[in-house]
């Protein structure tokens, strides 16, 4: 049986796969024929892999539905789906009843998924994995030290999908790959379950959905290509430092997403992008965003980063490091800055929008202070806001110089406000008198026009 690469499906291994559907499989293969929804056909382990064949009767549209069954304990070395050369598959369906097992053993990485979708013209398959009763629970073990899923085929800009439904959990035992395809706008995976990553978790190409309710966790997370995770549940990570990817990666966390770090630290070239009602959680101690990683605060979206150092690096490549949209928060613990040439760290601030920041830097001189190498140059939009909690005027307005707002780094100043009921400091273009002092001066103006009239 030919196997394929996620970067290249040419017409040798199509070949392939014509000659399997039309021979009989070797004796430690398994296929099998699509059952019906009250009569899926039960999947038995095999010594090889277990092939999920079907009518070939579907459109482009509509698919026709095969349904297969895991009771106990079922073990291949991979699992595929079968069908016709040139035709549209069945999508299949796998039944688990309450407390089974599938074991997929096959250790190849993306040259040989542990999970494979037949390439042939069109197909746009989908391989659900459902428990058969609401409430039941089953389990899938990837065992190998390098497993892939690759619900992926470059042709004609179809992709085929994998769904991981409520009640199953999916364990891979080292690393762990979905394997996509960036000119397909579909979503190669959708979770509804629970995917636990025993160390790394790679996202080649692939547009993922973490729904509501489901959980991705993983020690590492590493992407390529123009990848996406959509987290509607949670991503847990917990690394030590990973660098991830490279461009066009983004995290969207959606409403109600948590994006979970229970790491010291963690480097991201993503785009992390957070809409209104997500949030992040765990002890992250240093979140480093590296070329293009940047983060994004959506609309009267609230993100706490207020334990966390931030430090920027190599952000001259881009248009801005952080943004808030309008009447969006962000909290960040100490902004810090980190790079072997001189760089600009660009901030946007939104209509109504907030950025709070513990402290401006570290005065760490491994991470780097404000200086003439190290400016910040900050867009702040109408009623926008930037607040400093940890003040102290030696230190902070000396280095006023090194800040740019709205184009501009004239009259500059930290006026004393407050924020959540303590002391805070607001980043102004000019220097105001203090509120107490232009009430007063309203008054005494007041009391001297009526003076004059009466005279």
């Amino acid at each position: 049986m030919g196997r394929h690469n996620k970067y290249s499906i040419g017409a040798a291994l199509l070949s392939t796969l014509c000659a399997f559907a039309a021979t009989t499989a070797a004796a430690s293969d398994t296929t099998y024929n699509a059952g019906k929804i009250d009569n899926p056909v039960l999947l038995a382990s095999a010594d090889g892999y277990i092939a999920l064949g079907g009518t070939q009767k579907g459109t482009a549209d509509a698919h026709d539905e095969g349904y297969f069954q895991v009771d106990g304990t079922v073990g291949a070395q991979y699992l595929i789906v079968s069908g016709s050369c040139g035709g549209y598959n069945t999508n299949a369906n796998i039944f688990f009843t309450n407390g089974s097992t599938l074991n997929l053993s096959l250790n190849g990485g993306a040259a040989n998924p542990a999970m494979n979708w037949n390439p042939s013209n069109k197909a746009t398959n989908t391989i659900s994995f459902l428990v058969k009763n609401d409430g039941d629970t089953a389990t899938v073990n990837f065992t190998a030290s390098d497993a892939t899923v690759a619900p992926v085929y470059s042709g004609d800009n179809y992709a085929s999908k994998w769904v991981v439904g409520k009640g199953i959990t999916v364990n891979a035992a080292n690393n762990f790959s979905i394997a996509g395809n960036s000119a397909n706008t579909r979503a190669a995976a959708e979770i509804d379950g629970n995917i636990n990553v025993g160390n790394q978790f790679n996202n080649y190409d692939a547009i993922i959905n973490i729904n509501a309710g489901a959980r991705l966790s993983a020690k590492k997370l590493v992407a390529n290509e123009k990848s996406r995770l959509n987290v509607a549940g949670t991503l847990a990570l917990s690394n030590a430092g990973q660098d991830v990817g490279y461009s066009q990666r983004i995290i969207q966390v959606k409403d109600g997403g948590k994006l979970e770090f229970n790491a010291t630290t963690f480097t991201t070239t993503y785009y992390m992008i957070f809409d209104k009602g997500s949030s992040v959680d765990g002890t992250l101690g240093k979140l480093i965003l590296k070329r293009n990683g940047h983060i994004e605060v959506n609309p009267d979206a609230k993100i706490d980063f207020s334990k966390t150092l931030v430090t920027v690096e190599e952000s001259a490549a881009h248009d801005k490091s952080i943004s808030v949209n309008k009447g969006g928060e962000l909290k960040i613990g100490v902004l810090g800055f980190s790079s072997n040439a001189n760089m600009t760290t660009k901030i946007t601030l939104w209509n109504n929008s907030t950025l709070v920041l513990g402290s401006l830097d570290s005065g760490d001189v491994n991470i780097g202070t404000l200086s003439d190498k190290y400016m910040l140059d900050i867009t702040l939009s109408e009623n926008a806001s930037l607040l400093l909690l940890d003040y102290s005027a030696e230190r902070d307005d000396a280095k006023l110089k090194y800040i740019t707002v709205n184009g501009s780094s004239e009259n500059l100043a930290w006026v004393k406000t407050t924020f959540e009921g303590a002391d805070a400091w607001k980043l102004s273009t000019a220097v105001p008198e203090p509120a107490e002092w232009a009430a007063i001066f309203g008054a005494v103006a007041l009391a001297l026009a009526v003076y004059r009239r009466r005279k």
